[in-house]
């Protein structure tokens, strides 16, 4: 009987950045040994990032990778290594498992099938590992082989399944010490807490440890992983890395009392070190650190001086400027005002900066960029978010733009242009003339412009490309319409845990989403234009995401929505919007994915026959 010291760490890694990577998995092995650890687990893709897209196969970055992995062997002495990494093969490219003992690279565990996550597209990137066995390869000096799924590592037995493959485990053939995990588990809102059971539960049926490491942060501009990374043992969760931090390594470690007769049972010793406090499953609370991550990696890997977003008063665009500000709020309050800049020290004119406000004022810039449509609701609450949040606000006058490109269009087809006759003309033109100056102000800055569509527009193109749409990143194009009002409502009220609520946006919530674009005597409502916003995003659940046929989803939402009165049009219009739209669709900046529920990535032809209710005859 002795004492095990296992530990598992998450790495926020980005695609390419072989230094970088090198350097933070080189910090979590010299964590592990400090803290005299037996084991080390890091997740899936850790020594690459997991998104290195089309570059996976390029030979030159396999180079670089089996060079890294040589210089961390070195250093993984007195220590059992389990790194993820891509392996290119004779042209085929897997995902794969470097396992090391006391320096001495053991071989390779591939990858058995591809997880579904939205986004990302294993099945393109990455090639499965035949089932037939085990081949050797050069690597390192040695033939080690490629394709195994248990090693040794001393008189201990471990058994490694890559990706979302807990399942695999309970399959096993013969007894396991230790079951291990490397993962790239995107966050997605309520299934952390399934795969803590699961874990836990698999622990218990096949009498090991299970470990499993995940990636952390927004990697390379669109999945954000979540860094959930535990040890489980006897059907208990003994201890885990935070979810969704801003931190760059997690390492979190666990004593186990094993035998040294291989297969026995594992017993359980106490965490070395007390799980961190866990934020309950809280809907809003875990979209808010999501996002907050996704924006904060995406301005430092990106290496951008800040955000530059249009505020018009309304729920979109307030929801993009509150998160900016929470981003930074949450930021200094994990990492300390300090810890924050130093992470975004290519941003030289933070350096004064002493607090969140102060911050907020360097890094987003809004403007209220009004025409004669515009209200005075809108402007008092576009100004008054600002204000609470700290960011530098500009109220700008683009009516005698707005009048200049009408003349021109009149000039240009020798007549006068009305709302009567040129409605959707005149309502994209003031859209439009709101995006130079956005872009002008972000060139400035060496900023990005943030676009405000979220998912229920963009499902049916009720947005103006070149208008709300212009922008260089998307960060709502996931979050429904129905949803969103929620969640503004939750941020007025309540906020997130330590940092609580906005309640400038009780000025945006008590409004009815207009996009402000008629007279303001239309008194325009965005419900008017589409459908309401709880119809519009059922239908796209049942029509994009469970492909059921246009006339069951009829019968589901006459059932549903029996108090509405023209349900088949409505119907009728969502399916011939989505069916004319998915070139707006393709247009869309890069936008975070939070759910496995987004269409701003949905595979659709641009040109088709259209979707339409099958006709009686």
């Amino acid at each position: 009987m002795r004492i095990y010291r296992a530990g598992v760490a998450s790495l926020n890694q980005t695609p390419l950045d072989f230094e970088g990577n090198e350097a933070r998995v080189a910090d979590a092995v010299s964590r592990a040994k400090r803290e005299g650890l037996d084991l080390l687990l890091l997740p899936e893709l850790a020594l690459s990032g997991h998104s290195l897209g089309d570059f996976s196969r390029a030979e030159w970055v396999h180079d670089r990778l089996i060079a890294s992995l040589g210089r961390i062997a070195e250093k993984s002495r007195d220590l059992s290594l389990v790194l993820g990494m891509p392996f290119l093969l004779e042209g085929m490219v897997y995902s794969a498992a470097a396992v090391l003992h006391d320096g001495e690279l053991l071989g390779l565990a591939t990858k058995g099938g591809y997880d579904r996550y939205a986004g990302l597209h294993e099945a393109k990137h990455f090639d499965l590992f035949p089932r037939q066995g085990e081949l050797l390869v050069d690597l390192l000096g040695a033939s080690v082989p490629i394709g195994r799924s248990r090693f040794s590592l001393g008189s201990l037995r471990a058994e490694v399944a890559i990706g979302d493959a807990l399942e695999s485990f309970e399959r096993l053939d013969g007894p396991s010490d230790l079951l291990l995990n490397p993962a790239a588990r995107p966050f997605r809102l309520g299934t952390h807490g399934a795969t803590l059971e699961r874990a836990a539960e698999l622990s218990l049926i096949r009498n090991a440890p299970l470990l499993s490491a995940n990636l952390l942060g927004n990697e390379a501009g669109r999945n954000i992983f979540d860094g959930a990374s535990f040890i489980a043992a006897d059907g208990e969760l003994l201890t885990s890395t935070p979810r969704l931090s801003m931190n760059q390594i997690s390492l979190r470690s666990a004593a186990l009392r094993l035998t040294d007769t291989i297969g026995t049972r594992s017993r359980r010793e106490r965490a070395s070190t007390p799980p961190p406090l866990q934020y309950e499953e809280h809907r809003e609370e875990l979209l808010t650190r999501a996002m907050a991550v996704g924006l904060f990696d995406y301005l430092r890997k990106s290496r951008a001086n800040g955000y530059v977003l249009s505020l018009s008063g309304g729920a979109d665009s307030a929801a993009c400027a509150a998160l900016i500000g929470l981003m930074i709020r949450l930021g200094v309050k994990e990492l300390g005002t300090s810890g924050f800049k130093k992470r975004l020290a290519h941003i030289a004119s933070l350096e004064d900066a002493s607090n969140a406000e102060e911050l907020c004022a360097k890094l987003l810039l809004t403007a209220y960029q009004s025409t004669e449509n515009s209200s005075e609701t809108t402007r008092s609450a576009a100004r008054a978010l600002a204000e609470e949040i700290g960011a530098t606000h500009l109220e700008l006058d683009i009516q005698p733009m707005v009048d200049a490109y009408r003349a021109f269009g009149e000039q240009a087809i020798g007549r006068a242009l009305d709302f009567e006759n040129d409605d959707l003309a005149l309502q994209n033109l003031q859209a439009r003339v709101r995006s130079p100056g956005a872009w002008l102000l972000a060139n400035l800055r060496g900023a990005i412009v943030i676009t405000t569509s979220n998912r229920s527009e963009l499902s049916v193109g009720y947005l103006t490309m070149d208008g709300d749409t212009s922008g260089g990143l998307a960060p709502i194009a996931s979050i429904d319409k129905a949803y969103l009002r929620e969640y503004l409502v939750w941020l007025e009220k309540e906020g997130p845990k330590g940092i609580g609520p906005l309640k400038s946006l009780e000025k945006v919530n008590v409004q009815e989403p207009t996009a402000e674009l008629r007279p303001l005597e239309a008194q325009q409502r965005d419900e008017d234009d589409l459908m309401p916003y709880p119809l519009l995003d059922r239908l796209e659940e049942l029509l994009v995401h469970r492909l059921v046929a246009p006339e069951t989803a009829l019968r589901v939402v006459r059932e549903e929505f029996s108090e509405l009165e023209g349900i088949e049009n409505y119907v009728d219009r969502f399916l011939r919007s989505f069916s004319t739209n998915q070139w707006k669709r393709a247009r869309i900046a890069p936008s975070f994915i939070l759910s496995d529920r987004i269409v701003a990535d949905i595979d659709f032809p641009i040109l088709n026959g259209g979707l339409r209710l099958a006709s009686d005859g």
